[in-house]
């Protein structure tokens, strides 16, 4: 049996069948190689590589016709070391400027882009949000800033966007 890019045999007499990665390219892609998209997630905290990722969605949608979904993840405040009240000012800060973060990235698509994209507002770790957001749209191409607003977090392995890649069974655009 042999695994990888190639056709794989469950032994000779056997039909050949299509590795994951074969199954993935049938679907996602044309014949000339190009991916075709009709249902595009983007996740933005406000930061400016999710703004060039917003923009760079905003610009292959516009290209292929495709449905943008927008998703902005509330990361909930550890739970334990702060008074309650200070976690549930926390938490309000936290859900309007991922409400104000949509309105703003809506009207730019409309007011630049002439299209209307679906605002998502989510409560969770955000790589996996952004997993299951794009699991329940069922989309085609996952877009994320390579870096967001988190700061130190981004200095080690399990920042969002490198999560997202290696949890991802579609394409993930990274954006610096």
């Amino acid at each position: 049996m042999t695994h990888g890019h190639r056709t794989v045999y469950a032994d000779r007499n056997q039909e050949p069948y299509s590795s994951n990665r074969q199954r993935h390219h049938r679907r996602h892609c044309g014949g000339e190689g190009s991916l075709k998209l009709s249902r595009i997630l983007v996740a933005v905290d406000g930061s400016g590589c999710a703004d060039r990722a917003f923009h760079q969605v905003m610009e292959l949608a516009r290209q292929s016709g495709a449905k943008v979904h927008v998703v902005s993840v509330v990361q909930p405040p550890p739970a334990v070391g702060y008074p309650k009240e200070f976690a549930i000012q926390l938490d309000q800060i936290l859900r309007r400027h991922a409400n104000e973060v949509l309105e703003k990235y809506s009207g730019v698509a409309e007011s630049d882009y002439d299209m209307k994209v679906e605002a998502i507002v989510q409560v969770g770790h955000p790589a996996k949000v952004i997993l299951d957001v794009a699991k329940s749209r069922d989309v085609d191409l996952i877009a994320v800033g390579a870096r967001g607003l988190s700061g130190i977090k981004e200095l080690f392995l399990g920042s969002v966007s490198h999560a997202v890649v290696r949890g991802s069974k579609v394409p993930v655009l990274v954006v610096k």
